[in-house]
Formats: structure tokens, C-alpha cells, sequence
């Protein structure tokens, strides 16, 4: 069957045309998966940093539960040291009365070492108080430090991975825009060059002479 030259022409452009658009439009799908991509690792990266501020603000919420319990703890300690202390005085007025209904001198001999006794008994009694309290408030800052230390790490976690995401996310949008670039480069460059091939044939079969 004959086919004419200016048949074969046409069809030279219209494969060019069809090769150009397939090529432009990979790179053009290139371009929005690229830009998916880049979306759902956005999304990840908004999710990680949201996720380990909500595990730092519990962290720091514990951490200030822990500060309010030693400030209870030497709160009680003193209450304590305060309450030893009047009964204390007490203990040593009732001796003293004793003593002295008694006609006892209570600055020497047996009533004094009594006194001091029961004097140095209820110091011992406070200084374990003022020691309990003190070692309790400082377990409970400890706890605090760490709860802290944790919140700190955990703010940091999440930073690290959100950036992370977020510069993959980066990469994928640019690769997707260098495909879509390069596409439509390649599809000028395969309409170019079919033209060129067009042209030469007609020139060849003598239609453009």
C-alpha cells in the first residue's frame, strides 16, 4: 500500500508529540509522588515533635509533683522538729517543778544529769526528724531531676526526629521537581528532534521545496 510522503511526515511529528508528552508527563508523576511523599513525611515529622512534647509536658508535670512532695516532707519535718521541741520544754518544766516541790537543787548531781539527759534525748529525737525530712525531700528532688532529665531528652528526641523527617521531606519535593524539570527539558528536546527529522524527510521527498 502507498503512503504518502506527507502522510509519513505527519506521522514523524505526531510520534514526537506522543513520545514529548509521555516523557513529560513521568516526569510530572515523578513530581506529585515526590510531593506525596514529602506531605506524609511532613505529617510524620509534625507527629513525632507533637508526641514527645506531650511525653516532655507529662515528664515535667511529674517533675513538679516530686518538687511539691519534698517541700511537704521538710514542711512535715519541721512541724515535727517544732512539736519535739515543746514537748521537750515541757518534759523539762514538769522536772523542774518536781525538783523543786521536792527542795532539789537542779544545777548539780542527779536532777542535773537527769535534764540534761532527757534534753539530749529529745535533740537525738529531732535530729532523726530533721534527717528523715531532709533525706525524703531529697529522694523526692531526685525523682524530680530525673522526670526532668527525661523531659529534656524526650524535647530533644522529638526535635531531632521531626528535622529528620522534615530534610527527607525536603529531598523527596526537590527530586520530585528535578523530574519534572528533566521531563519537560527531555520532552522539548524529543519534540525538537522529531521536528528536525520531519523536516529533513520532507526536505528529502522534495514537499518543502
Amino acid at each position: 500500500m502507498f503512503i504518502s510522503a506527507g502522510w509519513i511526515v505527519a506521522a514523524m511529528i505526531i510520534s514526537a508529540m506522543a513520545t514529548a508528552y509521555g516523557v513529560y508527563a513521568q516526569g510530572q508523576a515523578q513530581k506529585k509522588a515526590g510531593q506525596a511523599q514529602a506531605a506524609a513525611l511532613q505529617n510524620q515529622a509534625e507527629w513525632a515533635e507533637y508526641e514527645k512534647k506531650q511525653e516532655a509536658a507529662m515528664l515535667k508535670e511529674q517533675a513538679e509533683y516530686y518538687e511539691l512532695n519534698a517541700i511537704l516532707a521538710e514542711k512535715e519535718a519541721g512541724r515535727k522538729e517544732a512539736s519535739e521541741k515543746k514537748t521537750k520544754e515541757r518534759v523539762l518544766s514538769a522536772q523542774r517543778a518536781r525538783y523543786g516541790k521536792a527542795g532539789v537543787v537542779l544545777s548539780q548531781g542527779s536532777p542535773l544529769e537527769v535534764a540534761l539527759e532527757t534534753s539530749k534525748e529529745a535533740e537525738r529525737v529531732i535530729d532523726s526528724i530533721l534527717y528523715e525530712g531532709a533525706l525524703e525531700a531529697w529522694n523526692w528532688r531526685m525523682k524530680g531531676k530525673t522526670a526532668t532529665s527525661q523531659a529534656t531528652a524526650a524535647e530533644i528526641s522529638g526535635a531531632s526526629s521531626s528535622s529528620a523527617y522534615r530534610a527527607q521531606a525536603a529531598i523527596n519535593t526537590m527530586k520530585g521537581k528535578q523530574a519534572a524539570t528533566a521531563g519537560t527539558y527531555k520532552a522539548g528536546t524529543t519534540i525538537l528532534t522529531g521536528a528536525t527529522k520531519a523536516t529533513g524527510y520532507a526536505y528529502e521527498k522534495g514537499l518543502l521545496n
